[in-house]
């Protein structure tokens, strides 16, 4: 349950963008400094750093070394396999989902929507949203108190 509830409305969104812009610690800038510098999705090592650093600063739980699941240079490879750059320029829905599902060549496989969510966000805002536990349990929450949409929560 979220804590402090605030409706949504206009004016509390701009509150709450205004309070997240001032935060002092705000990783934004940097992250889109290297969003910037490397907008294509071609060079591996380009790749990584953009994955690397945005798992460190969100959390996405993708191991650095790891002999059970794909790891970040795995996602990176897959990233860039992928040829995404076509693909994010038009708002490809299924863009997310390709970038979820990891497999290395030794078959450990992963799929983390939260962080494909992610990655595509900070390549184009404006086209895809993030998707994380916060947003789940936000949308959750709203659902409960006005609901405005028929949904399940696994959905």
């Amino acid at each position: 349950m979220i804590e402090n509830w605030i409706e949504p409305n206009p004016k509390n969104v701009e509150d709450a963008c205004r309070e997240f812009d001032g935060w002092k610690d705000n990783p934004d800038p940097a992250l889109c400094a290297l969003f910037e510098q490397f907008p294509c999705n071609t060079d591996e090592r380009h790749v990584l750093l953009k994955v690397a650093t945005l798992n460190a600063t969100y959390s996405t739980q993708i191991r650095a070394i790891s002999n059970e699941t794909p790891t970040l240079y795995d996602v990176a490879r897959h990233i860039v396999t992928l040829k995404i750059d076509e693909a994010l320029e038009v708002g490809n829905v299924d863009l997310v989902e390709n970038i979820a599902c990891v497999e290395t060549s030794d078959g450990r496989k992963m799929r983390n929507y939260s962080f494909a969510t992610k990655y595509c966000n900070w390549q184009k805002h404006h086209l895809y949203p993030i998707y994380d536990s916060r947003v789940d349990e936000y949308l959750w929450q709203l659902r409960q108190r006005a609901p405005f949409a028929d949904f399940h929560r696994q959905d």
